[in-house]
């Protein structure tokens, strides 16, 4: 707008906007800068020229109200050309044509549009041709039925996975929130897969088991390697500090007696509980004094070991994070199949479906 309020000072842009209806533009402005009355001028533009009818134009509003408010402003704009004294035949045809269709005319928000086209075409899109369309609270509704039937029917080969969620932390809630985002997400799921959720498939066809994390969280040839190592670590560790460290107040020497009793109070190998233990059990940082060691490089070799520990470690819970990841979101998977079964059980969809 022009500060004196005068013309507006894009005001020749606006008016190719308006009238130039063989070429697509895209307009940006702030709140009460005449984009509605813009948008209206080109749909009358359009509508007076004789290249569409108002049942072949679509326009396209955020709200309901603002399709309510365009509908009654094209109206309007109409009905002054209808009466206006010097309005060519033609021109006048026309207007009166639109006058009669503007009620019926695709002025809506999205979802009225894609909805209006998936009950005049439901076999090509798939859907029930009597479908009801829910709203935001009976969709909440039905995905937190569906969500509490699902937690009841946890198949066999995701047990692990879900147990592997709990021990690293994870709560109901959350679980509930990551089965909520992977539902959202169907559309991109549909058109190429949800990031994370590629699926292993075995030789039968059938999803590969361990991928889904019956063998182990983190994998047992690892875990096995991880725990080979921790028993040749602890044992060099032992003999480190029985035989080179002068004093036992050094730090690195507390740590390696607090590293010994902690391995010394894990469960035995191949006892269920192990793996959980070694991945979440503290495991000091490299500390110590050389002046306290004999030979110095002693201590240097106990830091060395610990940090090998930490990054061996490091990599088992980057490793069971991935497969975990892996696992949850093609159980989540089944979650969403069982929302859309029902959906069609019932022929309803919600807001998002219009579009997907």
């Amino acid at each position: 707008m022009s500060e004196t309020g005068g013309p507006p000072v894009d005001g020749e842009a606006r008016e190719r906007a308006a009238r130039d209806i063989g070429s697509s533009c895209c307009m940006e402005a702030g709140a009460g800068t005449g984009k509605t009355t813009l948008l209206v001028d080109r749909y009358v533009s359009i509508i007076t020229g004789g290249a569409a009818g108002c049942r072949e134009v679509v326009a396209i509003t955020f709200t309901e109200k603002a399709a309510l408010e365009m509908r009654d402003r094209i109206r309007r704009r109409l009905e002054g050309l209808a009466s206006a004294p010097d309005s060519a035949p033609d021109l006048l045809s026309r207007v009166e044509t639109a006058l009669g269709e503007i009620e019926n005319a695709p002025v809506s928000t999205i979802h009225s549009f894609a909805s209006s086209i998936l009950r005049e075409y439901p076999v090509e899109a798939g859907v029930d041709p009597r479908f009801t369309q829910l709203d935001e609270i009976e969709s909440s509704i039905m995905l937190d039925d569906c969500w509490n039937a699902f937690l009841e029917e946890v198949e066999a080969p995701f047990d692990a996975v879900i147990r592997g969620w709990f021990e690293a932390g994870g709560g109901i809630a959350a679980l509930r929130d990551a089965a909520m985002m992977a539902y959202s997400m169907r559309g991109r799921r549909i058109s190429g897969g949800i990031p994370g959720a590629d699926r292993r498939i075995g030789s039968d066809g059938e999803a590969d088991e361990d991928a889904c994390g019956p063998s182990g969280p983190a994998g047992t040839t690892e875990i096995a390697a991880f725990d080979d190592f921790l028993e040749a670590a602890s044992a060099e560790l032992a003999e480190l500090l029985e035989s080179s460290c002068v004093d036992r107040g050094d730090e690195g020497a507390l740590s390696i007696a607090g590293f010994l009793d902690l391995l010394r109070a894990a469960p035995a190998p191949g006892v269920d509980g192990r793996e959980e233990y070694l991945l979440a059990m503290e495991i000091p940082k490299a500390k110590g004094n050389r002046k306290n060691w004999d030979p110095p490089e002693a201590c240097a070799r106990q830091k060395s070991l610990f940090r090998e520990i930490l990054e061996m470690r490091g990599n088992l819970r980057k490793l069971r994070a991935d497969r975990l990841r892996g696992g949850l979101m093609r159980w989540l998977e089944g979650f969403t199949d069982a929302v859309e079964k029902r959906k069609r059980r019932e022929g309803v969809l919600d807001f998002d479906d219009l579009l997907i």
